[in-house]
C-alpha cells in the first residue's frame, strides 16, 4: 500500500553535482546544486508534481521520454546519455559525430537500432525505393565489406600508356649524378632505365 509519494518511484537519493541553471538574459550556465535522483520511472507525474522544476528534470528512460515529450527530446536525451557514458570511460567523440548518430537512430520519428538488423532495414527501404548511393564515405563501404575511401583504398593509379609514348627522359646534371639519395632505379616501360 503506498501511503505517500508517486507509485512506481521506490527510493529517492539526493546528491551534490553538476546542474544547468536557465537565466532570462544569459541562457543555460553549469553551476553546482543538490539534485534528486529517483530509483524508477514515472516521468510525467514527476514533472507534474508543484515541488518538480519540471524544466531541469532529466530521464534516461528513452521509451518514456519519447512517449512523454516526443522525438526530439529523447533524440536530446539520448544524445546526453551517450555523452555520459562516453565520458565514463575517459573516451572524447566529437558532439557532432554523437549528433548525427542520434539523428540517425531518431529520424523517422521512432527509434531505430544501429546494429545490423537496423541497418539491414535502412538498406531493403534503400532498395524497395530506388534510391542510389555511390558509396563514397567510410561507414557505407565498411558497412557492406568494401574498401573504404581512406589508407590504401583512398587513391587508384591510372597509367596513361598515350602519355608514355611522349615521355622524355631526364637528364641529371653531372653534379647530381654522384649524389647517392638511397633509390634504385626503375624500368620504365618504354625508355627502358629512369
Amino acid at each position: 500500500m503506498a501511503l505517500r509519494g508517486i507509485p512506481d518511484i521506490n527510493k529517492v537519493f539526493i546528491k551534490y553535482g553538476k546542474v544547468n541553471e536557465f537565466e532570462d538574459n544569459d541562457g543555460f550556465k553549469p553551476d553546482n546544486g543538490w539534485m534528486l535522483d529517483a530509483d524508477g520511472v514515472k516521468l510525467l507525474a514527476v514533472m507534474c508534481h508543484e515541488d518538480v522544476d519540471a524544466s531541469r528534470k532529466t530521464s534516461n528512460h528513452l521509451i518514456e521520454v519519447i512517449e512523454v515529450l516526443g522525438i526530439k527530446a529523447v533524440c536530446r536525451a539520448l544524445l546526453d546519455e551517450l555523452r555520459v557514458v562516453r565520458s565514463l570511460y575517459g573516451s572524447f567523440v566529437n558532439y557532432s559525430q554523437l549528433a548525427i548518430l542520434c539523428g540517425t537512430i531518431t529520424y523517422r520519428g521512432h527509434l531505430m537500432t544501429i546494429t545490423r538488423h537496423g541497418i539491414n532495414h535502412w538498406i531493403l527501404d534503400s532498395a524497395v525505393y530506388a534510391e542510389s548511393d555511390h558509396l563514397r564515405g567510410v561507414t557505407e563501404n565498411i558497412m557492406l565489406g568494401q574498401f573504404a575511401p581512406i589508407s590504401k583504398g583512398s587513391c587508384e593509379l591510372y597509367l596513361n600508356d598515350q602519355m608514355l609514348h611522349q615521355a622524355i627522359e631526364l637528364q641529371l646534371p653531372s653534379y647530381v649524378e654522384g649524389l647517392d639519395f638511397g633509390l634504385t632505379p626503375a624500368c620504365s616501360p618504354i625508355s627502358g632505365m629512369i
